[in-house]
């Protein structure tokens, strides 16, 4: 390392030299560049690169994230980038929907299949029930909208439950012990 912590630099000049000393005494020469900030190392490439672009601040609601949830709302999409010119699919009304992340007003969310994509923040709701109803017959709680999926619990004819999301042919429900599950539709 040729310069000095605060040493004013400017384009061109050699701040360092190839070598494998310190805690690089066992890799092949390089040279290292770090950039840190009172939280630790920070990415380096804005500060080499100026035309690098900046995210754009998170505005939606990180309560969410790491939940689940499901989108509301007519025309639901989910964009493979949290872009609204993106190639999009369709999402049926209350489609359960599991918040992965969140950039800008948007959240990165995986549906019970599996499926990744982004959605709108402003389309994502709490699981609060959607309807309650009584059972006509007899229904299996499964622990995934799968027919193979293990069963969490047997529910009788007359069982209340409330639906909290959908996915495909299922319903995400609650029961009267606050078990959740899927029952078919």
């Amino acid at each position: 390392q040729l310069v000095k912590d605060g040493q004013q630099v400017r384009t061109g000049d050699t701040l360092g030299l190839m070598g494998n000393t310190g805690n690089a005494r066992t890799t092949a020469p390089h040279l290292h560049f770090g950039i840190y900030a009172m939280g630790g190392a920070i990415d380096p490439f804005p500060f080499v690169n100026p035309s690098y672009p900046v995210p754009a601040d998170i505005r939606s609601d990180l309560s969410f994230v790491g939940k689940a949830a499901r989108a509301d709302g007519r025309n639901i999409m989910i964009f493979p980038s949290p872009d609204i010119k993106s190639p999009s699919v369709h999402l049926p009304v209350n489609t359960l929907v599991t918040v992965n992340a969140a950039a800008d007003n948007w959240y990165r969310v995986t549906l019970p299949g599996g499926e990744t994509g982004f959605i709108s923040e402003a389309r994502t709701k709490n699981l609060n029930p959607v309807k309650s109803f009584t059972l006509n017959s007899g229904q299996q709680l499964l622990a995934a909208p799968d027919s193979l999926a293990p069963v969490k619990q047997q529910l009788e004819k007359g069982s209340k439950v409330q639906q909290l999301a959908l996915y495909k042919n299922y319903q995400f429900v609650s029961t009267s012990d606050d078990s959740k599950g899927w029952i078919t539709l």
